[in-house]
């Protein structure tokens, strides 16, 4: 018995190497180290120690390695969720609004086509009846026949609408020849041959042509100085436009239209490049050596007599604004008003309160031409020492970065489109309304402001602006 005791003993102590404390050496650390001591270290650890770290499981930590994963994995899912619905959003309201835009441009054409219809068949009629000149009259005087809905005092697309073309070509033949030109009311455009430059450079759409065709009668043509020719040009920005071209366009126009005539005013416009000849010298250039000079009103410009209609049929009306030291070939055109005209050119719109001052300078000039004296002349007293003048009235403005020159013609020509109304009773003289991105609604509201050959009601004239007495 004691034997067998002592054999169980002897074998708790050959067992006893696999509980060591961290104080006890095993057999191994008599062993000679060979090679790396790090290498000797690392062979002594068991299995199962190899797992521990300091005496800490490392099973733990693999564990929560695996969790931060997936929780990235799922948190990258969501952050797409995310994205990929808030682009379906946006596509779909995209998709919203162009669908809504599309919708209502196709509204808009349907209605313009019926006024079209309408306008065309009113044509072949008066063409079926070319002596009924009542009925031509009615052509001319009808708004409610040939104005589009929703109206367009300003209008930015790239050509004006048939209706208005066809009516407007010729609008100045149902005029009487001894009419004054300063009781003719004359749509205008401003900075007439700037289409290019940005936003707060581009005051028009049409091309000259299509102004010219439009109704357009009062043109502004600003050249700059380059060696011995005109170029157009709104500051230094160039319009990819010749003065020649102009006058071509301008000559093929009268040769198609004799009964027309245009205002146009010149200007010299940004600095002349370098070695460039002077403005009149370039100027005489073109009248002369070019020939263009036959497209200017023959007209005994002596500063007292306002030429009538009939004597300038198929011509150019200069309103020089340049200087020239040699007989007058033209109306003297200052922006502040002379002997001949009354101007309202405040074309620099104020910060605040802008758009209602310019409104109120625009309306207060229509209210000037309306209240001219009624009279059954259509042209000035003979025995007036002055001439009759001209109402030149500027719906154009800017005043960059807050007003660009559409904003502002958006709201002032309608203001004017307004302010002038339509009266079957009477007609009122307008003045020549000069605008940035004319409108189709507010170029027909003025042409039909004139009294025409056949009209019952003469315009709203005065002799001599109450300044001098018969």
């Amino acid at each position: 018995m004691e034997q067998h005791d002592q054999k169980q003993q002897q074998q708790r102590q050959e067992l006893q190497p696999l509980h060591l404390t961290s104080d006890a050496k095993s057999p191994a650390d008599n062993m000679p180290v060979l090679g790396n001591a790090n290498e000797h270290t690392a062979s002594k650890q068991s299995p199962i120690s190899s797992l521990r770290g300091n005496g800490n499981w490392n099973l733990p930590i693999l564990e929560s390695t695996e969790h931060q994963s997936n929780h990235e994995m799922a948190f990258t899912f969501r952050i797409f969720i995310v994205l990929a619905s808030s682009m379906f959003l946006m596509f779909g309201m995209v998709k919203l609004f162009f669908s809504s835009s599309h919708k209502r441009q196709r509204r808009r054409k349907k209605r313009l086509d019926e006024t079209v219809i309408t306008a065309n068949s009113t044509i072949k009629d008066l063409e079926a009846n070319p002596d009924d000149e009542p009925e031509k009259e009615n052509l001319l005087k009808s708004e409610k026949t040939l104005d589009t809905k929703p109206i367009r005092a300003s209008s930015t697309r790239k050509s004006p609408a048939k209706w208005l073309t066809d009516v407007g070509q010729d609008w100045m033949s149902h005029l009487d020849d001894d009419l004054s030109l300063a009781s003719i009311s004359i749509p205008g455009s401003h900075d007439s041959g700037s289409r290019y430059g940005g936003i707060y450079v581009t005051t028009q759409t049409w091309s000259i042509d299509q102004q010219l065709r439009s109704g357009i009668r009062f043109l502004d043509i600003r050249c700059r100085r380059e060696g011995k020719v005109f170029t157009i040009h709104h500051g230094p920005f160039y319009q990819h436009l010749w003065f020649d071209q102009v006058l071509e366009v301008v000559r093929t126009f009268f040769e198609e239209h004799p009964s027309e005539t245009i205002l146009m005013r010149v200007k010299e416009e940004y600095d002349a490049k370098d070695g460039s000849a002077s403005f009149v010298a370039i100027w005489n250039r073109y009248m002369n050596e070019l020939g263009y000079g036959d497209l200017l009103a023959q007209y005994p410009w002596d500063g007292k007599t306002m030429p009538t209609l009939g004597q300038v049929r198929g011509k150019i009306v200069l309103l020089r604004d340049f200087a020239w030291n040699g007989p007058e070939i033209g109306l003297h055109y200052n922006r502040f008003g002379n002997a001949f005209m009354e101007v309202q050119d405040d074309y620099s719109v104020p910060f605040v309160n802008g758009i209602s001052i310019k409104k109120s300078e625009v309306k207060a000039f229509l209210d000037k031409a309306k209240k001219r004296i009624r009279q059954d002349s259509f042209h000035g007293d003979s025995s007036c020492t002055q001439p009759l003048k001209m109402i030149i009235n500027h719906c154009s403005g800017t005043k960059p970065p807050v007003y660009t020159p559409s904003f502002v013609a958006k709201r002032t020509n309608r203001a004017a489109y307004d302010e002038i109304g339509l009266s079957t009773s009477s007609k009122c003289y307008t003045g020549i309304i000069v605008m940035d991105f004319p409108g189709e609604s507010l170029i027909h509201r003025i042409i039909l402001s004139n009294a025409t050959k056949t009209s019952p009601t003469k315009s709203t004239l005065t002799t001599c602006n109450g300044e001098c007495s018969a």
